[in-house]
């Protein structure tokens, strides 16, 4: 629970704008490491309102890991719903760390600021 004055600071990806282009995968990463490279695969299947998030790992260029999750994303305005039927008397959306930038339904990342 939030103690009535506490702060939360809570950091998604822009679901708004993933639900609206259904995106079938999300940049590449690749880290070296003690002269190892590892590639970071992350594919999305759409199933409702779910995404069935795959991680492949690729270590030298052969498979090391595959991992899947079901992800139940929030949007903007579910989470703010949310947090207000919660009682959370503050909340407040960006667009990444930068305070700067408000959440719009286009931004690619959600950082939520929800005060008790």
């Amino acid at each position: 629970a939030l103690a009535p004055g506490a702060v939360a600071v809570l950091h998604s990806l822009g679901c708004d704008r993933i639900l609206r282009d259904r995106p079938g995968e999300l940049q590449e990463k690749t880290v070296c490491h003690q002269g190892r490279q590892y590639i970071f695969q992350r594919l999305y299947e759409y199933r409702d309102n779910k995404i069935i998030f795959k991680l492949n790992i690729l270590q030298d260029g052969k498979q090391l890991s595959t991992q899947s999750e079901t992800l139940h994303p929030l949007t903007g305005s579910q989470l703010s719903g949310l947090c207000r039927e919660a009682g959370l008397s503050e909340v407040t959306m960006f667009d990444g760390f930068d305070s700067s930038k408000p959440y719009e339904t286009g931004s690619a990342n959600l950082v939520c600021v929800i005060v008790r």
